[in-house]
């Protein structure tokens, strides 16, 4: 399912499923935009990665799986895997698999994709629709939001570095993903679209 949605310079918002919508958003005005896809088809997945003109390693990544944390600098944007727990656990103290969220950063939007509904990516259509000028503020802004909602979805840690155990990595990784953002993006986008000051102080002070 595709869902986008664009903030205006002057304010408004304005939310769409129809994906041939994207092309002539895009080609428009210089608005924000977040672009959720879930649950995505090869040929609509292929669609949002021609529109934004994303890397078809990328693509292949978001509808294969099986990725590891990462964070990778293309031309023009970043892409982060980040895992989640899942939504939805008969025994919250059996997980037997974590669910992988992919994330393109581009100067102008935040693009996400999963496989099935994921509880970060639901808080943050929330927090955009009951306060739209979220919206307005910069993709890597929305980042931070969405890796705060990965973060709140464990409430211990142990058992968080337990289940990375066993998942074969450091439960750090996420962490350390969305904290390489602010620099590697600079070096990612174009000239003329560096990382904004409330991106950096947002992020910074996560780290801290």
């Amino acid at each position: 399912m595709f869902v986008a949605v664009r903030c205006q310079p002057e304010g408004s918002v304005e939310e769409t499923t129809d994906l041939a919508s994207l092309g002539p958003w895009l080609a428009g005005a210089q608005g924000r935009l977040w672009v959720d896809v879930a649950s995505p088809g090869v040929e609509e997945m292929e669609a949002v990665g021609r529109s934004f003109g994303f890397h078809p390693l990328t693509i292949e990544d978001c509808l294969h799986g099986g990725q590891r944390p990462k964070v990778e600098d293309y031309d023009g944007y970043l892409f982060l895997v980040l895992h989640a727990i899942p939504q939805r656990l008969e025994d919250p103290c059996v997980i037997e698999e974590l669910e992988e969220l992919y994330v393109f950063v581009t100067p102008r939007a935040l693009v996400t994709v999963h496989q099935r509904e994921n509880e970060s990516v639901s808080r943050l259509r929330d927090r955009i629709r009951k306060e739209p000028a979220r919206l307005a503020q910069s993709p890597g802004f929305l980042l931070h939001m969405l890796g705060d909602g990965v973060a709140d979805g464990v409430e211990d840690r142990d058992r968080l570095d337990a289940l990375a155990a066993l998942a074969g990595r450091d439960a750090g990784d996420d962490v350390r993903a969305i904290a390489e953002v602010p620099g590697r993006m600079e070096g990612a986008l174009a000239p003329g679209d560096p990382l904004d000051d409330e991106t950096r102080v947002a992020v910074d002070d996560d780290r801290h």
